[in-house]
């Protein structure tokens, strides 16, 4: 998944196209790291539904697996 957003400029098309500001934080920690993202929008339900509603059919795949 890694690789499809570095090679793909659109991939933040979904995000950009509902109008949401994204913010991303990287957490170090000794446990392991983590990202921490926060949207803001007008209508968070609706613009998260309108995020996923829109992103590439390997997203899908790519949230199996880190379910």
């Amino acid at each position: 998944m890694t690789d499809q957003v570095a090679s793909n400029p659109n991939f933040a098309a979904p995000i950009e196209d509902a109008g949401v500001y994204e913010r991303s934080f990287l957490q170090e920690t000794p446990a392991g790291d983590f990202v921490i993202l926060t949207f803001k929008g007008d209508d968070p339900k609706a613009d998260f539904a309108k995020i996923m509603g829109n992103m590439p059919a390997e997203f899908a795949k790519f949230a199996k697996i880190v379910q």
